[in-house]
């Protein structure tokens, strides 16, 4: 029973561990997937002004929002990425699995200690 609970909780803290890697793995490769559409937009001439005759929205000064144009005051693709990081979806799923990491590290800690307790009142009790 013992080796079984311990068993299961390596194995919440190794699927915790692999979904931070996995978290920051898969945000990062978004986020150099938007650098590349960025790239390829400025290639076309989508982030360039328009000129608004007779089109659709005619106040827009460009065809992509203007909030997808703001944020590329960057240098690099590499800067792009490394700024935006810790933000968004991949911020908050990484905390979620360090607390859970934490949770799991401590119930370990908790039953290796219960474990111990209970030995050592055994003892002390037999030597009455």
């Amino acid at each position: 029973m013992v080796k079984h609970v311990f068993c299961n909780r390596s194995s919440y803290q190794l699927i915790c561990v692999l979904a931070i890697r996995l978290c920051v793995r898969f945000y990062e490769g978004m986020l150099e997937d938007i650098t590349i559409t960025a790239k390829l937009e400025d290639l076309i001439g989508l982030s360039k002004p328009r000129d608004n005759k007779g089109t659709v929205f005619p106040k827009d000064k460009y065809i992509l929002p203007e909030r997808w144009l703001k944020g590329r005051d960057f240098a690099t693709s590499a800067k792009f990425v490394e700024k935006n990081m810790d933000r968004g979806v991949n911020d908050i799923a990484r905390k979620t699995f360090y607390v859970l990491l934490g949770i799991n590290t401590f119930l370990g800690i908790m039953i290796i200690v219960r474990i111990v307790y209970s030995k050592y009142c055994v003892l002390t009790l037999n030597q009455l």
